[in-house]
């Protein structure tokens, strides 16, 4: 195996001489191994090697394990290692995310730092074969793209993974072979976690009852999904440099005359990349993002919107601008965001959330009508019937020509009128959040609610929207 290894990272070039080499060490098989396939060849590759481990203090005496077995094993090599502890579970709650989450990014975190520390730092991980068939699978059942089927790359900027051809098997005998010590973790036998459900019931029925080779044609395959990523966003990004009419640290000018006259799939992965370009990250950046930016290309002149991560565009006569909101553009209330919830037409009900100024959460989810129970009072969480939304629903600020439906009978009063009746200061009005959909306003929030979007007997889906502030309320004590 550590021929095959040697041959593998040199191949996809991803330790050069005078690298450093920072390796993440959980203590299990896997990143054993790669610690010991790592040290014997770094002398003939040139590079240092610095081991490193995160204690998650998950397991108890468990984790305290990994870590004194890891502090051993390097002792008697004489390899470098860092070592780390985290309160991952205090972590998790303060980020409002999941237990594997926040090891991950705490982990990716410190693994980024230490490489940093030691220019030109690489970083490797023990992921193998088995590791990858997990993540496609895991991919395909929260729907993907060709990237989610190409799955783990070898080679992702400065983070390496030499084991990525390799089985889980075979690391188990590389290790018993050579009397390398490792441990076991408890927590991969908890199926309540996905990945652990994908890797001790799902694919174990899938080998027995339809290939056992599975993870080796997965493995296959995912490298050409990589190769027709990789060209076609080679594609995207030759026609995103002949778009191009004006580019800037902040703002992207882009000519929608030769963006339309492009292939669709061609051009969505250049307004991606241009997104990506932008921010620095796709983070929070979905399909249905994407999809809104192509579609700007064909809107009027004037139109604008706003995706996750500041981003504005703006149609411009035969242009498009692709921007990073002002201090001027996010100080007037709350940024125009579109509430992404078509996919429940194709039956996917699931909660979602954005935050409107960094102090307000909007949640909001779709559920079916005979779910109902009684319809909440709460003046920060309203029911409305999904089926009467026309277009896109959108949280802004407010606009001239706003009208909100007050009775049963659809009369119309204008947002201005009511901001008057209710006493909202004048300069506290923009700080307001009005939800509308493209013909007119669903709800002032904090104040009132149209008519004509009220449950009714013939409801069929109830779009709930919640809205979170210590003080909601602007402009009343």
């Amino acid at each position: 195996m550590l021929q095959m290894i040697d041959k593998y990272t040199e191949g996809h070039r991803m330790f050069n001489s005078g690298d450093t080499v920072v390796a993440g060490i959980s203590g299990g098989a896997d990143s054993m191994a790669l610690l010991d396939v790592l040290h014997r060849l770094a002398p003939s590759r040139g590079f240092r090697l610095i081991a490193f481990h995160m204690n998650h203090n998950l397991r108890g005496e468990e984790s305290d394990g990994d870590e004194a077995m890891v502090r051993m094993f390097c002792g008697q090599r004489g390899i470098c290692l860092t070592v780390v502890s985290e309160d991952v579970t205090s972590y998790a709650k303060a980020n409002h995310i999941g237990i594997e989450e926040a090891g991950r990014n705490l982990r990716r975190l410190h693994l980024k730092n230490a490489a940093e520390r030691n220019t030109p730092g690489k970083v490797a991980l023990a992921h193998h074969r088995d590791d990858q068939a997990e993540t496609i699978l895991h991919n395909m059942m929260r729907g993907t793209s060709l990237k989610g089927l190409g799955g783990m790359h070898p080679v992702n900027g400065n983070i390496c993974r030499p084991f990525l051809e390799v089985s889980k098997d075979a690391i188990i005998r590389y290790c018993e072979d050579n009397g390398i010590p490792f441990r076991f973790d408890s927590s991969n036998k908890d199926n309540s976690f996905s990945r652990n459900r994908i890797r001790n019931i799902l694919i174990p029925l899938m080998e027995r009852e339809f290939n056992p080779q599975l993870k080796s044609r997965l493995s296959g395959m995912a490298s050409l999904m990589r190769e027709e990523e990789s060209y076609l966003d080679g594609l995207a990004s030759g026609l995103l440099d002949t778009a191009s009419v004006d580019r800037a640290d902040d703002t992207w000018i882009l000519d929608t005359g030769r963006l339309l006259a492009e292939d669709r799939v061609v051009c969505a992965r250049a307004m991606r990349l241009a997104i990506e370009g932008l921010t620095g990250s796709l983070r929070d950046i979905s399909k249905v993002h994407v999809d809104t930016a192509v579609g700007m290309l064909a809107k009027e002149t004037g139109k604008q919107v706003h995706l996750p991560g500041g981003i504005v565009i703006e149609r411009v006569y035969d242009r498009l601008e692709m921007r990073l909101a002002h201090d001027s553009e996010s100080a007037k209330g709350f940024p125009e965001q579109d509430l992404f919830i078509r996919d429940a037409d194709s039956g996917i009900y699931e909660e979602r959330q954005i935050s409107l100024d960094g102090s307000t959460t909007l949640t909001y989810r779709i559920f079916d009508a005979e779910q109902l129970k009684e319809i909440p009072k709460n003046k920060y969480t309203k029911w409305f019937d999904y089926d009467r939304i026309v277009g896109n629903l959108t949280v802004r600020a407010r606009r001239d020509g706003d009208f909100l439906r007050i009775n049963p009978s659809m009369d119309k009063k204008k947002v201005k009128d009511i901001f008057i009746d209710e006493k909202v200061p004048r300069q506290s009005r923009d700080l307001v959040p009005i939800i509308a959909d493209d013909e007119e306003v669903l709800w002032i929030v904090g104040y009132r609610m149209s008519d004509k979007y009220k449950i009714t007997g013939t409801t069929a889906r109830v779009l709930e929207v919640v809205v979170s502030k210590e003080e909601h309320r602007v402009g009343k004590s």
